[in-house]
């Protein structure tokens, strides 16, 4: 995966270089999922610029949130989901059809519904 092919797949850059809530990433990247009855979830991606220390390669890390509640679980609690190891080697059209897959798993409630008037 390349920032380049990030952009292309219609992910935008959120903020590059800050302190995350997980430590230091370097670049972020979030693409806003959304359908006819409104916002689905969010999937971010994060590099990690290891090799700046000289010991590790440099990786990717994939997020998807989603809204509150879940089909089995009902509750107030946003849904955070965390994919690494291994996912330096995804394509933009792999991180979306895992976060899709998720979705379609956990049946989670939207992250923002459209007003119907």
């Amino acid at each position: 995966m390349t920032i380049e092919e990030l952009k292309a797949a219609g992910f935008h850059e959120i903020c590059a270089g800050i302190i995350s809530s997980i430590g230091h990433w370097d670049r972020a990247f979030q693409r806003r999922i959304r359908d006819r009855l409104g916002t689905r979830y969010f999937v971010e991606c994060y590099l990690w610029r290891h090799s700046k220390f000289g010991q590790f390669d440099d990786g990717w890390e994939v997020e998807v949130q989603f809204g509150e509640g879940c089909n089995w679980f009902p509750s107030k609690t946003c849904v955070r989901v965390t994919a690494w190891n291994g996912v330096s080697s995804w394509t933009p059209a792999d991180v979306l059809a895992w976060a899709d897959g998720i979705w379609e798993r956990m049946k989670p409630e939207y992250y923002e519904k459209e007003e119907t008037p």
